[in-house]
């Protein structure tokens, strides 16, 4: 389950913003971890592991083209998908009350427009933040 979870959640969006890179010259990568790269979460152990692989090596890949392509993480915490009721394995952990997928997809259009936004993150008090 671990490799298939690394799969799909790091090496494959790493390589489509490595792939995409050269042809964003200019332009912006919108990728999506996970609030679980900040804040693991118990009976989630590979997913977030997987997500905080995949925020970090968007932290490095946004140095490394600082000049050419902004690059967004979007962490938002869980959403109004299926994904609670489908566990790759065991039972699905409990999660908290899902945010709608459109409080992320408007957070991400902010995101777009703001030529200085880095990140789109959950905050608690404050809900979904661009910085």
């Amino acid at each position: 389950v671990v490799e298939e979870l690394f799969a799909v959640n790091t090496l494959g969006a790493t390589g489509v913003v490595r792939a995409a890179l050269p042809h964003l010259d200019g332009g912006v990568a919108v990728v999506l971890s996970a609030i679980l790269a900040d804040a693991p979460t118990a009976g989630m152990a590979d997913y977030s592991a997987a997500k905080a692989a995949l925020s970090a090596w968007l932290t490095v890949a946004r140095r490394e083209h600082r000049r050419s392509t902004r690059i967004v993480d979007v962490r938002p915490p869980h959403l109004d998908t299926d994904l609670a009721s489908h566990a790759l394995a065991g039972e699905p952990p409990r999660l908290p009350e899902p945010l709608p997928a459109a409080d992320v997809v408007d957070a991400v259009l902010r995101a777009i427009g703001d030529d200085k936004a880095t990140e789109v993150v959950w905050d608690r008090r404050d809900g979904l933040v661009v910085r």
